[in-house]
């Protein structure tokens, strides 16, 4: 969605009940409950205290719970993770005892795992019959509520009192590890600040955060390691806590070979004996991914029942003190298993003798010998097919004989039909919103149509997009979209129109993604000055071109990245023998690269180089197609547009090559918050045939970002360091998602 790249603010999933209607399908509620066919929309559940029937559910008004004590925020939490474990987002009629201790028992658990120790839950109810009814509940002084009993109105008020945090932690008898490395697994932030909410103590976390460094020492090769935590030593006064920690490291252990055995039966003879070797150290995940290794051979080759027993034998240490091991893994494969029918169970089954040919092909399967990884690589193919909620598989004995088994999938279908309100602020655009309608897995066939429509003070657009899965082989989608764009651009009015089809193609497993589209466009810059290109204003060429597009992305993250990096390069050929008027090549290369420090620290870097050109020097580059650095993904000293070359007027007039590029320290504040410094800056030319660079822009400034779950939400001020004279001095952004 061009004008939004760098991730969209927070979507609001809605029920849209008319679409539901027109369609017959299922729709999904702000509260995460769904609708569908012949379903009720309220449903009762175990424990909610509501007598069977719906009858009094239509004849009562629902009981009404509130939350007060843990801050808004909190509250709203709190009071969702009650409906979840309730198993409905509907209010029921009443609530009985267990619920209602239920709600209590976890706000208090809540509390005291946010350092509040000696939280108290007061619970104030109203029953049926009037009456009301006080509790209060701390520490472990829990009174049960009389029974039976049903409340009409319920109310948790949340009392926390006083936050217990780490004062100090120290540990004794550890040295493979730095106390830095130890101390994260108790306090949760490598940030600046270290808050009492971030180091706060409680007893069910210290002994989780005990265990967990006991994993870690063991999972690195110290298989006899111990953490024996101290009686921590709490002040009741401040609430500091001071905690010791024993660790018991114990003689580093490595394997030096493996030996396998494998048996058709538990007390069968061996029929395959063999020696491995092994180079690595003995740990518990070391070992589970070694009897996987094992296990899986024996999958490929038919048995699905194979199972694996590793143990360790011949343990030896040598002058240094390191223990060198010998592991055995006895198998016993069971009986080799035909490959029977492939069948579909489940209320997204498709009718005997009536199977799609996406669903037919990706849950294709080769004998003769039934392949357990083969039957989960097609659930991951059923998978993407999209459409489906969750799919699950079983075994079953075939009909015709008893030693042949059948792959059941149990398909569930999901929504098919999702409706997302768009909505946010950009420092140029200022407020957008919007709306998004996708449609999946139409006609059975996995297809899907997705429509997005945006709104903003600068710009209006909309884009429809049909895609076909696996067409020709897996996990190649065949597209087709039309789009517009009308936007207000710093010294023009874009418009554009475009029609377009292609193909991508994703290889899972290895971050490369290619494509291949070709594109019919028709163009407008309007108030655009005329000495930049042949073409302008509402003088443009038709344009049709084929792009062509590789991606290799390798980021932990494409939302929020913190480590790895990601590659790019895309080719934009216009000729008129394509069906349209315009004549040029567009290549672009970009990159990225994500360095994570210690001490919550990250260096970035970012570089994207892009340039038109005419080969035939006959200016049939429309003024659309020329590049516009600036902005808050750009060179952040500018707003969008900005920072491109300028004439003798000093209007816009755009750059036929740019070099942008980005650096970025970000320090973290807090888990969520964070401090950055950048310095952006790009090399351009308004003229490629007389140099290939004759201007370079520099823009340094500082930021505050919150990480959120849809992208870090920035404001941020660069400042230009040799601006031009019409140029401003700097430019505040506020924005949502990555910069690069």
């Amino acid at each position: 969605m061009r004008g939004h790249t760098g991730g969209l603010s927070c979507w609001v999933r809605v029920g849209v009940v008319v679409l539901a209607m027109m369609t017959g399908e299922r729709w999904s509620g702000c509260l995460g409950g769904e609708v569908g066919e012949g379903e009720a929309g309220v449903g009762h559940h175990a424990g909610d205290g509501v007598p069977d029937g719906t009858g009094q559910a239509d004849e009562a008004d629902p009981a009404s719970l509130s939350i007060k004590g843990l801050g808004w925020l909190g509250n709203l939490q709190m009071k969702a993770v009650l409906r979840q474990v309730r198993g409905s987002s509907e209010p029921p009629v009443v609530y009985d005892a267990n619920a209602i201790e239920d709600g209590a028992f976890l706000l208090l658990h809540h509390a005291q795992g946010l350092g509040y120790l000696d939280a108290a839950v007061r619970l104030e109810l109203t029953l049926e019959n009037g009456e009301e009814l006080t509790e209060v509940w701390q520490g472990r002084d829990l009174v049960p509520l009389p029974r039976p009993l049903a409340a009409t109105e319920v109310r948790y008020r949340v009392t926390p009192g006083l936050r217990y945090f780490y004062r100090s932690i120290l540990f004794r008898g550890l040295t493979v590890l730095s106390e830095e490395e130890a101390s994260r697994y108790f306090v949760r932030s490598d940030g600046l600040l270290k808050t009492r909410a971030l180091r706060r103590f409680s007893r069910n976390e210290f002994t989780d955060a005990s265990r967990a460094l006991e994993t870690a020492l063991q999972t690195m090769g110290y298989a006899r390691a111990r953490v024996v935590p101290e009686d921590p030593e709490i002040d009741p006064e401040s609430g500091a806590v001071r905690v010791v920690v024993g660790v018991e490291e114990g003689p580093l252990h490595r394997v030096s070979g493996v030996r396998v055995t494998v048996r058709d039966a538990a007390d069968g003879p061996v029929v395959v004996e063999e020696t491995r070797e092994y180079e690595g150290v003995l740990s518990r995940a070391g070992l589970e991914d070694l009897e996987q290794e094992v296990l899986q051979a024996w999958f490929r080759e038919g048995y699905p029942d194979a199972t694996a027993r590793l143990t360790t034998e011949g343990q030896t240490a040598d002058e240094t003190g390191m223990v060198q091991v010998k592991v055995r893994a006895e198998v016993v494969r069971g009986p080799r298993v035909p490959l029977g029918t492939v069948r579909f169970t489940g209320r997204g089954a498709p009718e005997p003798g009536r199977i799609r040919k996406p669903l037919a092909r990706r849950s294709a399967l080769e004998g003769p010998w039934l392949d357990r990884l083969a039957v989960d690589e097609a659930r991951s193919r059923i998978a993407r097919l999209g459409g489906y909620r969750f799919i699950r598989v079983d075994y079953e004995a075939s009909a015709t004989d008893s030693e042949v088994r059948d792959p059941v999938f149990d398909l569930e279908p999901g929504r098919r039909l999702s409706v997302d309100l768009l909505g946010g602020f950009r420092s140029y655009e200022l407020l957008y919103a919007g709306v998004d309608v996708a449609r999946r897995n139409l006609f059975g066939l996995g297809h899907s149509v997705d429509l997005r429509l945006i709104q903003s003070f600068k710009a209006s657009e909309g884009t429809a997009t049909y895609s076909i899965p696996d067409v020709l082989v897996d996990d190649l989608t065949v597209f087709g979209l039309v789009d517009f764009l009308s936007r207000q651009e710093v010294s023009f009015r874009r418009e554009e129109s475009r029609a377009g089809a292609g193909m991508r193609r994703v290889f899972e497993g290895t971050g490369h993604q290619v494509g291949v589209r070709y594109t019919f466009e028709l163009l407008r810059a309007l108030d655009a000055p005329s000495e930049a290109t042949r073409f302008s204003g509402a003088n443009q060429p038709l344009v049709s071109s084929v792009t062509l597009d590789w991606q290799l992305d390798h980021r932990d993250s494409a939302v929020s990245p913190r480590a790895g990096y990601d590659l790019g390069v895309t080719l934009e050929v216009a000729v008129p023998e394509l069906g349209g008027e315009a004549r040029y090549l567009r290549p672009e290369i970009r990159g990225s690269a994500h360095l994570p420090l210690r001490g919550g620290r990250y260096l970035r870097a970012g570089l994207r180089y892009s340039l038109v050109s005419d080969p035939g020097d006959e200016g049939l580059v429309p003024f659309n197609k020329r590049f516009l650095p600036g902005g808050d993904d750009s060179v952040r000293g500018y707003q969008r547009g900005e920072a491109s070359p300028r004439n003798a007027a000093g209007e816009i007039i755009g750059a036929e090559a740019a070099l942008v590029w980005n650096f970025e320290f970000e320090q973290l504040l807090t888990p969520s918050w964070s401090v950055v410094g950048f310095v952006d800056g790009v090399g351009q030319t308004a003229r490629l045939r007389e140099r290939m660079w004759d201007e370079t822009l520099w823009s340094a400034g500082v930021g505050l970002r919150w990480n959120s779950v849809i992208g870090p939400i920035r404001v941020e001020y660069g400042h230009n360091l040799n601006p031009r004279p019409a140029d401003p001095a700097g430019t505040v952004h506020v924005s949502i998602g990555f910069p690069f």
